[in-house]
């Protein structure tokens, strides 16, 4: 006998999976492009430093005092010159240098002694405070390390914040994704829907032909109408020999009814007529024992 457990619709499951597949999908999208817009803009940022870097350094090769503090002045960030060892030789926002500490250890310090360039986001600074985007370049051939910095603060987070089109624009596409695949479930739920009501009326030997099945048109609901319309031609045959045995019956009890009645008024006028003689009698049982169906 077969048992059936209690179980979520497929439909619902197949929507259910895809959904999630959706949202995984989208989610590391998002997470992968929003890494990637921001790293592209850590990138601007860091590159328009390292311009000024570069200039700094030129200005302080040629020894050019006056145009290095015009330029410095004009960036309007901070400015800090290290020799390579990490000493501070120079700093925009400290008259006093004597109390700076080494920092040959600083994320971008280090990062620029070792490629030639590095920086480091939103770093608390242990001398003034505050956190700032740093961005270092070393130039070994005068033996010198320059960083610029510019304070995080809220124009800063503006310049790094990413484009919210993308969001949109995948939200939407995530979207017309799932209503596309919405409305193919519909479809195979619609025909399973179908197929049970087939399967009930067919359980319960109901006329297939009664009933006002409509299925999708599609592989899925073509494959369902074909089986319920064999079904619907077995059945039809099944009547036939049964309509055909009933007829059958019908038409050797017809043909046995006037013999019979004939054999049994015979034996009734032997039976229960005493007054007839022996040669009437013997006459009568050999009529009945004689007769035969044309």
């Amino acid at each position: 006998m077969l048992k059936y457990i209690e179980h979520t619709r497929l439909s619902l499951k197949l929507l259910a999976v895809v959904a999630l597949l959706i949202v995984l999908l989208t989610g590391s999208f998002l997470i992968f492009q929003f890494s990637r817009e921001r790293q592209y803009r850590i990138d601007i940022l860091d590159t328009r430093l390292q311009d000024i870097n570069e200039d700094i350094a030129r200005l302080a090769e040629k020894r050019d005092t006056a145009g290095l503090l015009d330029l410095i002045q004009g960036y309007g960030g901070r400015v800090t010159i290290l020799d390579m060892s990490g000493n501070v030789l120079y700093d925009s926002m400290m008259e006093d240098i004597s109390g700076i500490g080494g920092h040959a250890g600083r994320e971008e310090i280090a990062e620029a002694v070792k490629s030639g360039r590095g920086y480091s986001l939103k770093r608390a600074s242990e001398t003034v405070g505050g956190k700032w985007f740093y961005s270092a370049t070393s130039f070994p051939g005068t033996g010198i390390i320059v960083r610029s910095a510019h304070i995080y603060d809220v124009s800063m987070s503006e310049i790094l914040a990413s484009d919210k089109g993308y969001v949109w624009t995948a939200l939407i596409l995530s979207g017309l994704l799932f209503l596309l695949f919405y409305r193919y479930v519909r479809h195979i739920d619609l025909n399973i829907k179908q197929l049970k009501t087939f399967a009930s009326m067919a359980a319960q030997g109901r006329e297939i032909n009664d009933a006002d099945m409509v299925f999708t048109d599609d592989e899925l609901g073509e494959i369902s109408a074909r089986v319920v319309e064999l079904y619907a031609m077995l059945q039809n045959s099944e009547d036939d020999k049964t309509r055909l045995k009933r007829q059958l019956t019908q038409n050797v009890a017809h043909e046995l009814k006037t013999p019979v009645s004939i054999i049994n008024g015979y034996l009734e006028t032997i039976l229960y007529n005493e007054e007839l003689d022996g040669k009437s009698r013997q006459a009568f049982r050999q009529r009945a024992s004689s007769f035969h169906i044309q």
